[in-house]
C-alpha cells in the first residue's frame, strides 16, 4: 500500500515534491509509458496477488517483496543494471469475485 500523489495540472518532472497535492490511497492505472534507457537496462516484471501487491504491509514503507527485491538489485554492481516493475494485484485469490477475477485476467492480457 502506497500513498499516491496527484498533481494540479501542469509538468512536475523534474521538481523533488508536488506543490499543493492531493494524497489518496488509492492506485491510478496507466495505459502506457515510454522510457529512453541504455540498451543494457533491463525491467523485472513481479507478477502476483496480494503478497505482491504489499498487501497488509506497513503504507508508504515499501517493503513489498518486489521493493525489497529491487534494493536488492541496484545494491549489487552485477544486477544494478535491473529494474523491478511490480504487477502485483490484490483479490485475485478464491475469494476473488467474478469481476475482480475478470479485470486480473484483463490486466494480464494487456501485458
Amino acid at each position: 500500500m502506497r500513498t499516491s500523489y496527484l498533481s494540479k495540472e501542469g509538468d512536475f518532472t523534474g521538481q523533488p515534491s508536488i506543490p499543493d497535492a492531493t494524497t489518496t490511497g488509492m492506485y491510478y492505472w496507466l495505459s502506457g509509458i515510454d522510457v529512453l534507457a541504455p540498451p543494457e537496462v533491463a525491467l523485472v516484471v513481479a507478477l502476483g496477488d496480494s503478497i505482491t501487491e504489499s498487501f497488509r504491509s506497513t503504507p508508504d514503507t515499501n517493503r513489498s517483496w518486489p521493493s525489497v527485491l529491487s534494493v536488492r538489485f541496484a545494491s549489487n554492481k552485477k544486477t544494478a543494471n535491473l529494474a523491478v516493475g511490480n504487477m502485483g494485484m490484490a483479490a485475485t485469490g478464491c475469494c476473488a469475485t467474478t469481476r475482480e477475477r475478470a479485470c486480473w485476467r484483463d490486466s494480464i492480457a494487456t501485458c
